[in-house]
């Protein structure tokens, strides 16, 4: 037995010993590819302070969106030969008056990227600008029916899951003028909105509708500091519009100046 084993570890070793021979004598072993000394880590971390940066910039102009109402010219009877420019004035809303300061926007975008990448390329071309979104209405509204808000978080939780305990789909509002009440549904109709209230209502339930106005968000770009004209030569304009050929430029209301902007 002793020597039938001794055979078998002989034989192992000489075939491994075989195996061995027939490795390329110039094999080269797997080595990590040269970088010099902290030149990677240098432009990695640049790279993601500018992401961060990027990144808050988005956010605050996401964030800090202005609504403006839709531009309604005045209506003023062409029969009356008696009108006036201050009738005119009268007639319109308060925001299309005069002495609200207008000035040079370049825009629309809709996309918030694309608008970001306009803004860098008008750095780069010496222009000192910001970002600024719109809201204006689109003349669409959507209509939603709630259960009126609860005095606790605890009772809106309460009441939904005792409402989808029913199978209705409900959530909790958490924002606006509705917070702590019970969203039942959205719809695009005041009929189909009204037909969902009727039959909450037959099961029990107090419910309200609301209307909720659909919003068209662009971004334009206006000078920086308050009261500067942005001003574009045509040699100017012309590189914008090789990359950017929905670009207008039009007098809109100062950012300064809209409701909400601190």
């Amino acid at each position: 037995m002793r020597n039938i084993f001794l055979c078998l570890l002989l034989a192992n070793l000489g075939f491994f010993a075989y195996h061995q021979s027939l490795a390329p004598a110039g094999a080269i072993p797997r080595v990590a590819p040269l970088q010099r000394p902290g030149v990677s880590s240098i432009e990695l971390v640049h790279e993601v302070k500018h992401a961060g940066v990027r990144n808050r910039q988005l956010s605050q102009i996401v964030n800090n969106a202005v609504y403006e109402a839709p531009r309604i010219p005045a209506v003023v009877p062409l029969a009356d030969a008696a009108v006036t420019d201050s009738a005119v004035a009268a007639a319109e809303p308060a925001w299309a008056t005069t002495a609200e300061v207008q000035c040079a926007a370049l825009g629309p975008l809709a996309d918030l990227f694309a608008a970001q990448n306009f803004l860098e390329k008008l750095r780069a071309l010496g222009l000192d600008v910001i970002l600024q979104a719109i809201d204006e209405s689109s003349g669409d509204s959507n209509f939603r029916v709630i259960i009126p808000p609860t005095k606790t978080l605890q009772d809106a939780f309460r009441k939904v899951r005792e409402l989808k305990s029913s199978d209705i789909d409900a959530y909790v509002i958490t924002q606006g003028e509705d917070a702590l009440g019970i969203s039942l549904g959205l719809f695009a109709s005041l009929n189909a909105a009204q037909n969902a209230q009727g039959r909450f209502n037959a099961d029990g339930y107090t419910t309200q509708l609301r209307e909720i106005t659909q919003l068209q968000r662009t971004f334009w770009v206006f000078a920086a500091r308050a009261g500067e004209d942005l001003v574009v030569d045509p040699a100017l304009w012309e590189s914008i519009l090789v990359d950017f050929p929905q670009i207008q430029q039009i007098n809109r209301r100062c950012p300064e100046n809209k409701p909400g902007v601190v």
